[in-house]
This record gives structure tokens, sequence and C-alpha cells, in this order.
């Protein structure tokens, strides 16, 4: 009673501490085996109830205490994230695992193009076909309240 069947079977709780750098991380799991960016940490041995202190795990990609709580494996885990990370990754929220695979990692970063272009969409009010768009007379007339062009005038 109390234990999870073998690999695949056992489930995880990892929590994520964000940091901003410049390198990604990849994240596995098969059965109780970690694997951060290609490097393997088997926490099978860990019995339930017990914790491993963070000094005893030799990375820098885990930032507290590993613990076997109900059969479960509680951690927590480095999430670095890039110059334009989303929201979601700076301030992410726990995930559970409950099978073998790739974990899916909030995004490290949005593709600064990606932000350009939508901030130049943005400021330039989607200048495709608007009739209130700079040079094509009649922005001040055009009836639409709270176009940018309007706002910026204001």
């Amino acid at each position: 009673m109390g234990t999870l069947p073998l690999a695949g079977g056992n489930k995880m709780r990892i929590n994520l501490s964000p940091v901003r750098l410049d390198e990604q991380l990849l994240l596995d799991v098969e059965g109780d085996v970690i694997m951060a960016n290609g490097e393997e940490f088997d926490f099978s041995p860990l019995p339930d109830g017990a914790t491993l202190p963070r000094p005893a795990i030799l990375s820098d990609w885990f930032t507290g205490d590993v613990s076997r709580i109900d059969g479960e494996l509680h951690l927590t885990i480095r999430l670095p994230w890039g110059a334009n990370a989303p929201e979601e990754t700076r301030f992410p929220v726990p995930i559970v695992v409950a099978e073998d695979g790739s974990v899916e990692l909030p995004l490290y970063d949005i593709e600064p193009e990606v932000v350009e272009d939508e901030q130049h969409r943005l400021e330039s009010g989607g200048d495709e076909g608007d009739e209130g768009s700079p040079g094509a007379g009649g922005a001040e007339d055009s009836g639409e309240p709270g176009t940018p062009e309007q706002e910026v005038g204001s």
C-alpha cells in the first residue's frame, strides 16, 4: 500500500525556480531518473518519506532538496529564461509528471523578430487597408473611437 508501480507509473512534482540565463534547459524523465540537458540524476534509491539535501546533488540545476512524499518525488529545478521570456516562464506554475518522456517546460524566450513585429503592428495601428492610417486623409473623421492615431493626437 502507498507505493506506485515502477517505470512510467511514478509521479513527480517539479517546482521551477526561474533565473535569467543564456543557457536553455531540456528536461526528460524516465521513472525516477531525471535528465537535465543530458546529465542523469537517479532518485530511485530515495525511500518514501526521505529527503536528499540539496548539497548532496552535484548539479546547479537543482535549487532545493529532493523528497519522496507518498511515493511522489518533489524537487525544484532551475528554469532558465531568455531576454524576451513570457510571463508564464518568469512566474511558472509547478509541473506534475505522470509519465516518462520529455517534460514540457515554459517557453525560454519569444523570438525578438516576433516581439518587434508585434510592437510595430501595434504602433502602426495595423495599417493594411486602414482608412485612418497616416496619409489616408481622414484619421480625425474616421468615426472609430480609440484608434491609435486619435490617441496620439489627444
